[in-house]
């Protein structure tokens, strides 16, 4: 029987690994449906940057020396000083790609891929894993499926080669010359495309919209001050709140975790107005902020979007031949989960994330299913980032072997979020003076 079982293999669960291999546990395994591992393969574009630093890789924020570290890996690969010489302020995420195909070979032992979790059942005190090949028995779970791409319901019956999700990309795109084409959203994926568009990679379009509900094309709010929700502190204080304090927090702080690198918004401008200069009569990009696309539907070869400005009351029809949903990414609760689901604890139809990680269901005293990727409302908008990740696998760990075998740094942060701990002076003569009893 397997200590563990760990489902899915994408960053998350893969640092998770990484960790692990530095623990005297052995019975630890992962299953993977895909034939290999690809992170977000059908949005490796050329220029796409990763929003983090190389230091939130998959082990370095909790334990610096593991030797599945990014700088390892460049060392590794013989560019270290040529890492260090470039100054990179960004690192492209075809490079972090590369870097966790590099720790997954390396730990190719305990990583079995074409394993696709059919169901998990819990039956004697065990989970009974049902795999595409195979049967296999564990003590703990940890779901680490990632999250799935957010396509708007009216769009789903039109998905194929004219309209698809932006982590589709690469395996729908063709040539544009002289095609209509519409950017949904208004993050930084839509920017990555809008650029790649603009640069005519693919040629240039007769007609490039991009579409954002939000009332502009906002830039990332990457300050010193907002990557403190990046913190566990801020993370632990987070999860304290109250449901709908929780909400108002998240959507209060969406640009600091959705919003557009400034750089790419230069570059972007800077693409619009040369092509204007070059091309006088060309209208090649159409902005639309502060609306929402209502319907889609097919209007001959083409397709038809019904959008919504929020400033009119009737919609506006836009005709596009291809249409990109830069629309995000959300969780799903795995299907496999099916005979569990009796058994286990919801709030508002998402899992009750414990401190360390694991939820709550009926047998959690013995047995426990540790999630990734999966509590955004309850620890914060750093959640589906990578810069808690392994600080999360390290509170994982610890809890499964039941001692702390990595040191979570004890952060201190100027910024006082919970104010229950703030230290109140001695105010009982000024009490005494507003009562007018001094």
């Amino acid at each position: 029987m397997l200590e563990v079982a760990g489902i899915g293999m994408g960053p998350n669960n893969l640092g998770l690994a990484a960790l692990f291999s530095q623990t005297n546990a052995s019975r630890i395994q992962f299953f993977e449906r895909r034939s290999e591992f690809q992170w977000h393969p059908g949005m490796l574009f050329p220029d796409a940057t990763v929003q983090v630093s190389f230091l939130k890789d998959l082990v370095s924020m909790v334990d610096p020396t593991n030797p599945y570290s990014f700088l390892n890996f460049l060392s590794k690969q013989n560019r270290l000083y040529r890492y260090s010489h470039a100054k990179n302020s960004t690192i492209k995420r075809a490079e972090f790609n590369a870097y966790f195909r590099w720790a997954v070979e390396s730990l190719s032992d305990h990583i079995e891929f074409n394993q696709e979790v059919k169901s998990v059942d819990w039956l004697d005190g065990q989970f009974h894993i049902q795999l595409s090949n195979g049967f296999r028995r564990a003590q703990h779970l940890v779901l680490g499926n990632g999250l799935v791409p957010k396509v708007p319901a009216c769009a789903i019956p039109h998905l194929g080669d004219s309209v698809f999700h932006v982590s589709q990309f690469l395996k729908h795109i063709s040539r544009l010359d002289g095609k209509r084409v519409t950017v949904v959203g208004g993050g930084q994926s839509g920017a990555e495309i809008v650029k790649l568009i603009l640069q005519e990679k693919y040629g240039l379009p007769e007609q490039l919209n991009w579409v954002s509900s939000r009332t502009n094309y906002h830039p990332l709010d990457d300050s010193p001050f907002a990557n403190e929700y990046f913190s566990p502190a801020y993370s632990a204080y987070f999860s304290k709140l109250p449901s709908h304090k929780r909400t108002a927090l998240l959507n209060d702080q969406l640009m600091s975790s959705d919003g557009v690198d400034l750089t790419l918004l230069d570059e972007i401008y800077e693409l619009m107005y040369t092509i204007n200069y070059q091309r006088p009569k060309s209208n090649a990009c159409r902005l639309l902020p502060d609306c929402r696309v209502a319907d889609i539907f097919e209007a001959g070869d083409s397709m038809c979007l019904a959008i919504q400005p929020k400033t009119h009351e009737e919609s506006m029809l836009l005709t596009s031949d291809i249409v990109i949903l830069a629309t995000g990414f959300e969780y799903q609760t795995p299907a496999y989960l099916e005979p569990l689901m009796p058994l286990i604890e919801f709030e508002h139809d998402r899992f009750i994330v414990n401190d360390d990680y694991s939820i709550q269901w009926a047998h959690q005293q013995s047995n426990h299913i540790y999630v990734q990727n999966a509590a955004a409302q309850q620890r914060g908008i750093a959640d589906p980032n990578l810069s808690l990740s392994a600080w999360r696998n390290a509170k994982i760990i610890n809890s499964i072997l039941g001692h702390e075998r990595y040191a979570i740094e004890r952060q201190i942060s100027d910024t006082v979020f919970d104010w229950s701990q703030f230290e109140q002076p001695n105010t009982t003569g000024i009490s005494l003076a507003l009562n007018g009893q001094a």
